[in-house]
């Protein structure tokens, strides 16, 4: 049993390494591209910075919408208060942040609602299986 759960976290280590490099290499791209019109924003830090909220920001609301239907259809009461929580947190983040930190607040917001919203919805998925693997 040990080793199943160092397998699965160790798998899990190395796919958010994974992603974290790709996320990197992005948005190193991106920048050297000049993709989007960053350069309003100061300093090479503050818009690589940027740009790596925005597609960390991209990347978990897509993670957030694939875990949103595993919830609808395990259960369309946690589902109805997921939203209402991603709904309420993200525009008081954005409403907050965008104040203290202006345009990179507005960057930051979506993704760190983003995350919070993805984390509960695993956790209703993972307690889901558990409940159904549970003898």
């Amino acid at each position: 049993m040990a080793s199943t759960k160092r397998l699965s976290v160790s798998s899990a280590f190395t796919l958010g390494a994974a992603v974290s490099s790709l996320l990197a290499a992005a948005t190193l791209c991106a920048y050297k591209i000049k993709l989007f019109p960053t350069a309003s924003l100061g300093t090479p830090l503050n818009q690589w910075l940027f740009l790596l909220l925005i597609f960390t920001g991209a990347a978990l609301m897509f993670a957030c919408r694939i875990t949103s239907l595993m919830v609808f259809s395990i259960s369309k009461r946690s589902f109805l208060i997921l939203s209402t929580m991603e709904v309420a947190g993200s525009l008081s983040l954005l409403s907050a942040l965008c104040v203290v930190f202006g345009v990179m607040g507005a960057a930051l917001s979506v993704a760190l609602s983003c995350g919070c919203v993805l984390a509960s919805s695993l956790m209703v998925v993972r307690r889901s299986f558990s409940v159904l693997a549970a003898p």
